[in-house]
């Protein structure tokens, strides 16, 4: 249970152009998703749905499945003075809590946050860049040794 929960812990906070707007990333996104833990790599996917939240944050609901060991849902806030926070749960559990701050550089969205799981406390970097009109890539790593790849289209 706690290698799982560490997996997913990374759930948490996910160009061209010069400006990221809410119509290129508004929407759900699917895909797949490689988390590097422990020396083993694990593929799943990703569903992530993306909503304008307030005057210029953003919300997010996700849910990550891997096969044979079930699906952890996240809801993560990021807020417009530049705060984020979040929370996902397995089997109606809340397992992950993480708060920290985000900010948006060209048409990347970049995050680091304190998290809290079952395992303990660690950090977390993540960016979630906008690399075209249907593809978002996410790449995220925690101070735990843990790394994240994830690529989303658009539905």
């Amino acid at each position: 249970m706690k290698k799982l929960l560490a997996l997913f812990a990374f759930l948490l906070v996910h160009s061209a152009s010069a400006t990221l707007y809410y119509s290129d990333i508004v929407g759900t996104w699917k895909g797949t998703r490689v988390e590097y833990f422990g020396g083993k790599a694990y593929k799943g996917t990703s569903t992530l749905q993306l909503r304008k939240y307030g005057n210029g944050g953003i919300s997010q609901r996700s849910v990550i499945t891997f096969p044979g060991l079930g699906s952890i849902y996240g809801q993560t806030y990021l807020y417009a003075n530049g705060k984020s926070e979040g929370t996902a749960t397995f089997q109606g559990q809340v397992v992950i809590i993480s708060s920290g701050t985000w900010s948006i550089r060209g048409r990347t969205i970049y995050a680091r946050q304190h998290i809290r799981d079952l395992n303990g406390t660690y950090n977390s970097t993540a960016t979630l860049r906008f690399v075209g009109r249907n593809t978002l890539v996410s790449i995220a790593s925690t101070s735990n040794g843990g790394k994240i790849t994830n690529t989303l289209r658009r539905q």
